[in-house]
């Protein structure tokens, strides 16, 4: 018989950990790699650790929604869930009667509206300046 040991297991766990750090760092350098360049190795992997550690206060757990929250951190601001700036984002996280995926869905939606507005408001200012040197001679 075959017995698996709780030793076992934690070094399934931690290689299955590594692995993922190991392709969220080659992922993250081609996606954005101004700012990995900034963090450095240990930075960054510290990141991707960050990232997986207060994934999982919202029962974020899936490789592909961990993730997910992990490149929020590199677009949306690295205290994403925690800044001012973007307070808008821990209420939809903490919503955990809806899945991980779906809030995720959720702040990628508010993002971009978000985002859109403020480029609408950029081209009103732009307008307004335009107009503004019109009526100085």
């Amino acid at each position: 018989m075959f017995v698996v040991r709780q030793d076992h297991l934690d070094a399934f766990s931690e290689s299955y950990g590594e692995t993922f750090e190991d392709n969220m760092v080659r992922h993250l350098r081609l996606k954005f790699p101004a700012q990995c360049d900034k963090l450095g190795e240990s930075g960054l992997r510290q990141r991707i650790r960050d990232g997986i550690d207060r994934s999982r206060r919202y029962e974020i757990r899936g490789q592909a929604d961990v993730a997910r929250f992990i490149r929020f951190m590199f677009t949306l601001g690295s205290e994403f869930d925690n800044a001012r700036k973007t307070r808008w984002v821990k209420p939809i996280l903490q919503d955990t009667d809806s899945s991980a995926s779906d809030r995720l869905d959720r702040v990628r939606a508010e993002a971009r509206e978000k985002r859109h507005e403020g480029r609408q408001e950029e081209a009103a200012r732009k307008d307004d300046d335009k107009t503004t040197r019109k009526e100085w001679p």
